[in-house]
């Protein structure tokens, strides 16, 4: 996977080389392959890292987008949906349905019995939902833009399975597998991942800052053109006092009644 950088260049080279992991996730769950959870949580680990600024994320919306022509999108995997739809229906979605099987009563499941052995704060189904959840908020977080487009895009089907979950009865049937002397930090461990799952759950889902988006969201996605319109704008700023092979690039957000826009500026 590719580490973030210092420079320009390489953020945006990494940038697109994890953007290139995130849609051969969603290419290989659109054609039914099963997505190993070991290689969703390296994704999700190098979005997390590169993510980290309005500026990427909103670089990130628009190179989801800005495909020059058919090959493009082939080579990166893309479909027309942006970047909200493999965040939501491959990474969300995979990583809630793991975690409510993980704590299904029923043996049937694609859990493993190890991991079903296993406290609930120890599996791996529920450090990756963890994780999954603290990189949605933190994109949404960056990017109010974003945030509505993941909540449209139907992310609120997958966030109201946890936070409509009963808390008592999933421990209940966690603890079942536990001995009965068992440690009480281990049941305290599991109490408290729960509830911070929830709890994350339910603030990416009541976003104050899109108060006319009401919880549950009704599914309905932007249309490609309308994800287009609600990409950064950009432009260019050449100085005297800057060097050719100088460059400084930021960006800002403009937010008014009618619409929601990231600015980002280059100075060369």
């Amino acid at each position: 996977m590719c580490m973030k950088g210092t420079t320009e260049v390489h953020e945006v080279d990494c940038l697109v080389v994890v953007l290139q992991s995130l849609f051969e996730l969603q290419s290989r769950n659109s054609n039914g392959v099963i997505i190993k959870s070991q290689m969703l949580h390296d994704v999700v680990h190098e979005l997390h890292l590169i993510l980290d600024t309005s500026l990427q994320v909103a670089s990130a919306r628009s190179i989801a987008l800005n495909c020059k022509n058919e090959d493009d999108i082939m080579n990166m995997n893309m479909i027309h949906g942006g970047l909200s739809v493999p965040l939501v229906h491959t990474v969300l979605k995979q990583a809630v349905e793991e975690f409510v099987s993980s704590i299904s009563t029923n043996r049937s499941t694609n859990t493993s019995i190890h991991e079903l052995n296993l406290p609930l704060a120890s599996r791996m189904a529920t450090t990756l939902l963890h994780k999954i959840l603290t990189l949605h908020l933190q994109l949404i977080n960056l990017d109010i833009t974003l945030a509505e487009e993941m909540a449209r895009c139907g992310s609120h089907v997958y966030l109201s399975k946890l936070i409509f979950l009963d808390p008592t009865q999933v421990l209940k049937r966690v603890e079942q597998i536990y001995p009965k002397n068992v440690e009480k930090h281990i049941i305290e461990d599991d109490e408290d991942i729960l509830t911070d799952i929830q709890d994350l759950a339910c603030e990416i889902a009541h976003d104050s800052r899109l108060p006319y988006l009401t919880f549950p969201v009704k599914i309905s996605p932007f249309t490609y053109e309308e994800l287009k319109s609600r990409l950064p704008l950009e432009f260019h700023v050449q100085s005297p006092y800057y060097r050719n092979n100088d460059s400084l690039r930021g960006g800002f957000h403009i937010e008014n009644e009618k619409t929601q826009r990231d600015i980002i500026y280059s100075k060369d």
